[in-house]
């Protein structure tokens, strides 16, 4: 519809131009944790069962079977597995990395002394 109004505009065919009106079937976002919101038909979706239905709707529109399984068994894993070491701890975040390296000194500090 949008090309066929546009080649109107060129040619000058203004009477050939259609109305364009988008009505959203509805909104979803994950937001961490296993929790989601979503709106969906006006309806209003919160917590575990948004997330459930963003999730099922973006494997859904995944083209290939390929990638499907691939996505699956990267949701699984992180279900299954601990959190990837590599992952800053809240309290070094909030006392500043300093603490976090005081901590390991002192620890080692008392290995010594023993």
């Amino acid at each position: 519809m949008a090309a066929n109004n546009i080649i109107s505009s060129i040619e000058g065919k203004v009477k050939n131009k259609r109305k364009f009106d988008y009505k959203t079937k509805g909104m979803m976002a994950e937001i961490g944790k296993r929790t989601g919101v979503a709106t969906i038909l006006g309806i209003k979706i919160h917590g575990f069962a948004a997330w459930w239905l963003w999730r099922t709707y973006y494997l859904g529109n995944l083209p290939t079977i390929k990638k499907k399984l691939k996505v699956m068994g990267d949701w699984t894993s992180d279900l299954i597995s601990k959190p990837d070491v590599a992952m800053i701890k809240r309290s070094d975040i909030e006392g500043g990395f300093d603490k976090a390296e005081r901590q390991k000194s002192t620890n080692v500090k008392r290995t010594e002394a023993q």
